[in-house]
C-alpha cells in the first residue's frame, strides 16, 4: 500500500470528519465542535495562517508573556510531611525541565483551543521523574467519540491509540464538556484578519490606481508591430520615472483616475484592529494609544484578569495530569501538589498595618497565622517595653539630668502641673481617636458578611490623618517633659527653687 500524498491525506481526513459527523464511536475521530474550523476539513494551518497577523501576535504575546512573567511555586497539597516531599520532588523536575518555556507553549491552546505535551519520564533512583516535556503541533491529534486522544499519521488518517498517562492535554474555550478539542481565539479572529488583509490589499490597489496617473500611448494606423513595441516599452518606462524617446507619429497622454466619494481603508483597519485586540485581551487600551491614564489603569485591571484565569486553567489541567501521574506513582496516598502562578500584586504592607493599628484599638488583633500570610517570615515578636513611672514628688531628679545644663528662667509649677497639660492636650486627640475608631467599628457592623479583604479596603479608604494627632502628641510630650522637670524634688531648672 502507497503512502497517501499530503492532498490525499487531507481528502481522506475531510472524508473521515464527513462520515463521523454525528456518530460517536471509539474507534473513529471525533470532528471539531466548532462550526468554523468544520467547515474547512478540522485543518488547524487556517489556526496557524491566523497567528501570522501583526496584530494578532503581538497582543496574544502580551498576554502570554504577562503571565509567563510571575513566579511560580509549587504548594504541597496537604499538610502531612509525605505531602510536602511530593512537593519538593515535583519543583526540582519543573526546575528541570523549564516550566516557563512549558507554560509559555501550552498557552496556545488559548488560540488553537487545546495544547498537547507529551511527557518523557526518566529513573532518578526509586522515583520516575520527567526528563522532558515537549509541546506537539495540534493538527497532529484527534479525539475519539470517547474524548480519548490519538495520533494522525500519513498511514493512519483516523488516528492510532495512546498510551495513558503519557500525553498532556490542556483544553480550553469550549462551553460544554463534550467537546475535547476546545474552541480557540482564532475562531473568532479568522474573519476580522481575513477582511483587515483585504483591506490593506484594496488600500495598496486604491494608491497604485490614484498616486500617479495612467500612461496611455497612441499610434497611427499603419504602425508596425515593431513601432508598437517601441511605444509599449515606452509607457513601461514611465511607470518607472525613466526617461523615454519615441519616433514621429507616435503620442503618450498622462490620464489621472478620477473617483467620487471617500475610499476610507484606515477606518475598516482601525475597526478590524480594535475587534482582534478585544477578542484576545478583552480590552483595547494597552494596545491603543490616546487614552486617559485612568482608562488605561482599568483596562490594564481587565487584562489582569484575564491572564489570572489563564494561569488557574492550566494549574488545574497540570494537577489533574502529570501532576497527578507522578504523585501516584511516587509518593501514593500523598495528596496532589497545587503548580500556580503568582499574578495578583502584593498588598501594601504600609496601609494593611495601618489598619492593624486602628482595629487593635476597638479590641481586634490578628492571628499568628495570618501575621505570617500577610507579612511572611523574618519578623521576632518583642512585647512593647511598659511604660516609664512618673518620678515620686521630692525623690531628686534622675542621675543623668545634670540642673547647670542651662540656666532657664524660672517655671512657676504645681504638683498638678503635669496633669494639667494632659488633660489640655489630652482633650482633642482623645476626641479625634474615637471619632476614627467610631469609623472603624461602623464600617465593621454594616460589612459584616463580606470578605476580610473588601473590609479592609472600606477601611483603608476612610478619611483617617494622624499627621494632626503627631502634632497635638508631639506638644504633650514636651510639656510633659517640662512639668517633670519643674516638678523635681520641687527645684526649677538650674537648682532655684520654685516659686
Amino acid at each position: 500500500m502507497s503512502i497517501p500524498t499530503a492532498t490525499e491525506f487531507s481528502a481522506l481526513a475531510t472524508l473521515a470528519n464527513d462520515i463521523t459527523r454525528g456518530i460517536v464511536l471509539p474507534g473513529l475521530p471525533l470532528p471539531p465542535q466548532d462550526m468554523i474550523l468544520e467547515a474547512r476539513g478540522g485543518d488547524y494551518r487556517w489556526w496557524d495562517w491566523v497567528m501570522t497577523d501583526p496584530l494578532v501576535k503581538a497582543c496574544f504575546q502580551q498576554r502570554q508573556r504577562a503571565l509567563v512573567a510571575r513566579p511560580w511555586v509549587v504548594e504541597a497539597g496537604g499538610t502531612s510531611a509525605l505531602d510536602q516531599k511530593a512537593a519538593d520532588s515535583l519543583k526540582a523536575q519543573l526546575d528541570h525541565i523549564g516550566w516557563d518555556r512549558v507554560t509559555n507553549l501550552m498557552l496556545n491552546a488559548v488560540m488553537y483551543g487545546f495544547s498537547v505535551a507529551e511527557a518523557l519520564y526518566a529513573r532518578d533512583g526509586a522515583e520516575v521523574v520527567l526528563e522532558q516535556l515537549l509541546v506537539r503541533r495540534q493538527r497532529r491529534f484527534c479525539f475519539d467519540g470517547t474524548g480519548a486522544l490519538r495520533l494522525r499519521t500519513l498511514g493512519a488518517p483516523f488516528g492510532l491509540p495512546l498510551p495513558e498517562e503519557k500525553f498532556w492535554v490542556f483544553s480550553t474555550g469550549a462551553d460544554h464538556d463534550d467537546d475535547p478539542y476546545g474552541v480557540g481565539l482564532c475562531s473568532w479572529l479568522l474573519w476580522p484578519v481575513w477582511f483587515r488583509r483585504g483591506g490593506l490589499k484594496a488600500f495598496l490597489h486604491y494608491l497604485e490606481k490614484y498616486a500617479q496617473p495612467t500612461a496611455v500611448g497612441t499610434y497611427p494606423p499603419n504602425a508596425s508591430e515593431t513601432d508598437k513595441g517601441i511605444l509599449y516599452d515606452a509607457l513601461l518606462a514611465i511607470a518607472s520615472n525613466t526617461v523615454v524617446r519615441l519616433p514621429e507619429g507616435h503620442k503618450i497622454d498622462l490620464i489621472e483616475a478620477k473617483r467620487a466619494g471617500k475610499a476610507d481603508y484606515a477606518q475598516l483597519d482601525d475597526l478590524m484592529k480594535d475587534t482582534i485586540t478585544l477578542v484576545i485581551l478583552s480590552q483595547t487600551m494597552t494596545t491603543h494609544s490616546g487614552s486617559s491614564l485612568s482608562q488605561a489603569k482599568v483596562h490594564e485591571g481587565v487584562k489582569l484578569e484575564v491572564v489570572q484565569s489563564d494561569g488557574e486553567l492550566i494549574t488545574d489541567s497540570f494537577r489533574n495530569g502529570p501532576a497527578a501521574w507522578l504523585t501516584g506513582w511516587n509518593y501514593p496516598g500523598a495528596a496532589v501538589p497545587i503548580v500556580r502562578r503568582i499574578v495578583e500584586d502584593a498588598p501594601d504592607r504600609a496601609a494593611l498595618a495601618t489598619t492593624d493599628v486602628a482595629l487593635a484599638g476597638i479590641g481586634w488583633r490578628r492571628t499568628e497565622a495570618s501575621f505570617l500570610k500577610t507579612f511572611g517570615e523574618g519578623y521576632t515578636y518583642k512585647p512593647p517595653a511598659p511604660s516609664a513611672a512618673p518620678p515620686a514628688p521630692g525623690g531628686g531628679a534622675p542621675a543623668d539630668l545634670d540642673p547647670s545644663f542651662a540656666e532657664a528662667p524660672p517655671l512657676r509649677s504645681g504638683p498638678n502641673t503635669g496633669e494639667q497639660y494632659g488633660t489640655l492636650l489630652g482633650a482633642p486627640a482623645d476626641g479625634m481617636v474615637r471619632g476614627w475608631l467610631g469609623d472603624v467599628q461602623r464600617v465593621l457592623q454594616e460589612n459584616a458578611g463580606l470578605p476580610w479583604g473588601e473590609v479592609a479596603r472600606q477601611i483603608l479608604a476612610l478619611d483617617i490623618d494622624p499627621a494632626t494627632l503627631s502634632e497635638i502628641m508631639a506638644e504633650a510630650v514636651m510639656a510633659a517633659d517640662v512639668a517633670g522637670r519643674c516638678n523635681a524634688g520641687g527645684e526649677a531648672p538650674g537648682g532655684k527653687e520654685s516659686p
